[in-house]
């Protein structure tokens, strides 16, 4: 698997929009990797995981055809994760034709409620083939990728997910806006192999709260999934999802996490696993 992150932070952005914090403005002085869109990331160039409010930004910044898009994969339907509005515009108006394919697309159900309403005036896209996560049901997403919705600790008015990715024998845990997940995710987990693992660090260094980790709860994470045997050795480990609110900029995230045996995500970071 090939997984590129087209935005990394938080739901604010960072430099945030409107904020004039001593991160925020640190971080529009430096620029570079500190310049973060909001979070979502493409797999072997034909899935996505999350629809920001910056995708159409993102696949101008990276040159992907979106014509390849083949699936949609949602964790949650905050307006971060899943830009409602935008996604409508895969309908076929005759001012914006599409390719005439299916996007799958894989949701909640408060997912497939948001593309309903903001489809209301004009029907809802055929072309846009819905299921909806079950909890620790595999969906066969391509030919050559599965994935799994497990809980994530995240918002309880919503379903929120993080997605255990599965290809050719190769196993990836994309863990994104969660807390310190329940134990019977690690119960789930405990013998499958990872290859890889994308972790929430929204809050850097600072402590974990009730819907987010920080690096100590990612080190802690990790170190369960070693326990259970299936984080294989040499493993893909990086952070990720970040908001202004930590206080540090891309090069302090990494001399935090590097002790502890992660990378750090930057918007248009590209991984192997």
């Amino acid at each position: 698997m090939r997984i590129q992150y087209w935005g990394t932070a938080a739901a604010e952005a960072y430099p945030a929009m409107f904020c004039t914090c001593e991160a925020c403005r640190r971080a529009r002085e430096q620029g570079g990797k500190n310049i973060r869109t909001r979070t979502s990331a493409l797999i072997d160039q034909s899935v996505m995981i999350d629809f920001s409010p910056d995708t159409n930004y993102n696949r101008l910044r990276y040159g992907y055809d979106m014509s390849r898009l083949q699936a949609l994969c949602i964790t949650h339907a905050h307006s971060d994760h899943l830009s409602a509005a935008e996604l409508v515009m895969h309908a076929p108006y005759p001012y914006c034709r599409g390719n005439g394919g299916t996007l799958r697309f894989f949701c909640g159900e408060d997912g497939e409620k948001q593309i309903q309403e903001h489809s209301a005036s004009d029907g809802f896209d055929p072309a846009l083939q819905v299921t909806i996560w079950k909890p620790y049901q595999k969906e066969r997403v391509t030919d050559t990728l599965d994935v799994t919705p497990l809980p994530a600790k995240h918002d309880p008015t919503h379903a929120c997910y993080i997605l255990l990715l599965e290809s050719q024998g190769k196993g990836f845990l994309y863990g994104h806006d969660t807390a310190f997940p329940e134990e019977d995710v690690f119960e789930f987990l405990k013998g499958r192999r990872l290859d890889g693992i994308s972790l929430d660090c929204n809050n850097g260094a600072r402590p974990s709260g009730r819907t987010h980790m920080g690096l100590e709860d990612a080190a802690r994470f990790a170190a369960r999934l070693e326990e259970s045997g299936c984080l294989r050795k040499g493993a893909v480990r990086v952070i990720n999802h970040f908001s202004h609110a930590c206080g540090l900029l891309h090069g302090e995230l990494e001399q935090c996490a590097a002790p502890r045996g992660f990378s750090v995500a930057w918007d248009g970071m590209e991984i192997d696993v």
